[in-house]
Protein backbone atom coordinates (compact mmCIF):
# COMPACT_ATOMS: atom_id res chain seq x y z
CA UNK A 1 0.00 0.00 0.00
CA UNK A 2 2.83 2.41 0.67
CA UNK A 3 4.02 1.99 -2.90
CA UNK A 4 0.71 3.36 -4.17
CA UNK A 5 1.57 6.71 -2.56
CA UNK A 6 -2.15 7.24 -2.09
CA UNK A 7 -2.89 8.63 1.38
CA UNK A 8 -6.46 7.36 1.19
CA UNK A 9 -5.42 3.75 0.45
CA UNK A 10 -2.75 3.86 3.14
CA UNK A 11 -5.23 5.10 5.76
CA UNK A 12 -7.85 2.55 4.70
CA UNK A 13 -5.27 -0.26 4.94
CA UNK A 14 -4.19 0.90 8.40
CA UNK A 15 -7.79 1.12 9.64
CA UNK A 16 -8.70 -2.30 8.27
CA UNK A 17 -5.58 -3.99 9.61
CA UNK A 18 -6.18 -2.49 13.05
CA UNK A 19 -9.88 -3.24 13.25
CA UNK A 20 -9.66 -6.74 11.86
CA UNK A 21 -6.32 -7.74 13.38
CA UNK A 22 -6.27 -6.12 16.78
CA UNK A 23 -9.95 -6.19 17.53
CA UNK A 24 -10.20 -9.78 16.32
CA UNK A 25 -7.37 -10.73 18.66
CA UNK A 26 -8.96 -8.91 21.61
CA UNK A 27 -12.35 -10.49 20.92
CA UNK A 28 -10.81 -13.92 21.54
CA UNK A 29 -8.15 -12.95 24.09
CA UNK A 30 -10.22 -11.19 26.74
CA UNK A 31 -12.84 -13.92 27.30
CA UNK A 32 -10.04 -16.50 27.29
CA UNK A 33 -8.11 -14.64 30.00
CA UNK A 34 -11.27 -14.02 32.00
CA UNK A 35 -12.07 -17.73 32.20
CA UNK A 36 -8.59 -18.60 33.46
CA UNK A 37 -8.93 -16.84 36.80
CA UNK A 38 -11.28 -17.27 39.76
CA UNK A 39 -13.72 -14.44 40.38
CA UNK A 40 -11.88 -13.22 43.47
CA UNK A 41 -8.66 -12.48 41.56
CA UNK A 42 -9.94 -12.20 37.99
CA UNK A 43 -9.31 -8.49 37.46
CA UNK A 44 -5.80 -8.69 38.89
CA UNK A 45 -4.98 -11.88 37.00
CA UNK A 46 -6.12 -10.54 33.64
CA UNK A 47 -4.42 -7.19 34.21
CA UNK A 48 -1.10 -8.78 35.20
CA UNK A 49 -1.19 -11.33 32.39
CA UNK A 50 -1.98 -8.74 29.75
CA UNK A 51 -0.16 -5.67 30.92
CA UNK A 52 3.09 -7.29 32.05
CA UNK A 53 3.43 -9.39 28.92
CA UNK A 54 2.69 -6.51 26.53
CA UNK A 55 5.91 -4.54 27.06
CA UNK A 56 8.01 -7.69 27.19
CA UNK A 57 6.67 -9.30 24.02
CA UNK A 58 5.16 -6.38 22.13
CA UNK A 59 7.01 -3.34 23.41
CA UNK A 60 10.43 -4.46 22.29
CA UNK A 61 9.21 -6.06 19.05
CA UNK A 62 9.82 -2.97 16.89
CA UNK A 63 13.38 -2.69 18.20
CA UNK A 64 14.00 -6.37 17.51
CA UNK A 65 12.52 -6.01 14.01
CA UNK A 66 14.76 -3.03 13.22
CA UNK A 67 17.81 -4.85 14.57
CA UNK A 68 16.97 -7.91 12.46
CA UNK A 69 16.51 -5.75 9.36
CA UNK A 70 19.86 -4.05 9.97
CA UNK A 71 21.55 -7.41 10.60
CA UNK A 72 20.15 -8.92 7.39
CA UNK A 73 20.89 -5.91 5.19
CA UNK A 74 17.24 -4.98 4.73
CA UNK A 75 15.90 -8.45 4.02
CA UNK A 76 12.59 -9.16 5.74
CA UNK A 77 12.94 -12.91 6.31
CA UNK A 78 14.47 -12.59 9.83
CA UNK A 79 11.51 -10.44 10.90
CA UNK A 80 9.12 -13.01 9.46
CA UNK A 81 10.91 -15.77 11.39
CA UNK A 82 10.73 -13.68 14.57
CA UNK A 83 6.98 -13.14 14.15
CA UNK A 84 6.52 -16.86 13.46
CA UNK A 85 8.44 -17.79 16.62
CA UNK A 86 6.31 -15.41 18.69
CA UNK A 87 3.16 -16.90 17.13
CA UNK A 88 4.43 -20.40 17.94
CA UNK A 89 5.02 -19.40 21.56
CA UNK A 90 1.45 -18.10 21.71
CA UNK A 91 0.08 -21.28 20.15
CA UNK A 92 1.92 -23.49 22.64
CA UNK A 93 0.78 -21.31 25.55
CA UNK A 94 -2.86 -21.48 24.52
CA UNK A 95 -2.58 -25.24 23.93
CA UNK A 96 -1.28 -25.75 27.47
CA UNK A 97 -3.98 -23.60 29.10
CA UNK A 98 -6.83 -25.43 30.83
CA UNK A 99 -10.07 -26.02 28.94
CA UNK A 100 -12.88 -23.85 30.28
CA UNK A 101 -15.76 -24.85 28.00
CA UNK A 102 -18.92 -25.55 30.04
CA UNK A 103 -17.02 -24.93 33.24
CA UNK A 104 -18.87 -23.16 36.03
CA UNK A 105 -16.79 -20.04 36.53
CA UNK A 106 -18.13 -19.61 40.05
CA UNK A 107 -16.33 -22.77 41.13
CA UNK A 108 -12.93 -22.22 39.50
CA UNK A 109 -11.43 -21.24 42.84
CA UNK A 110 -12.61 -24.48 44.46
CA UNK A 111 -11.26 -26.48 41.52
CA UNK A 112 -7.92 -24.67 41.65
CA UNK A 113 -7.67 -25.25 45.39
CA UNK A 114 -8.47 -28.96 44.95
CA UNK A 115 -5.94 -29.32 42.11
CA UNK A 116 -3.26 -27.55 44.13
CA UNK A 117 -3.97 -29.73 47.17
CA UNK A 118 -3.79 -32.89 45.01
CA UNK A 119 -0.44 -31.78 43.58
CA UNK A 120 0.88 -31.04 47.06
CA UNK A 121 -0.31 -34.40 48.31
CA UNK A 122 1.36 -36.13 45.36
CA UNK A 123 4.63 -34.32 46.08
CA UNK A 124 4.48 -35.33 49.74
CA UNK A 125 3.94 -38.99 48.81
CA UNK A 126 7.02 -38.95 46.53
Amino acid sequence: MLNTKSPLLIVVAMILSYTIGTMGMLAAELPFFTELFPTRVRYTGVALARELSAPIAGGIAPFIAVALLAWSGGQVWPVVVYVMVMALISLVSVSLAPETYRRDLKHIEDENRATLQAELDADIVK
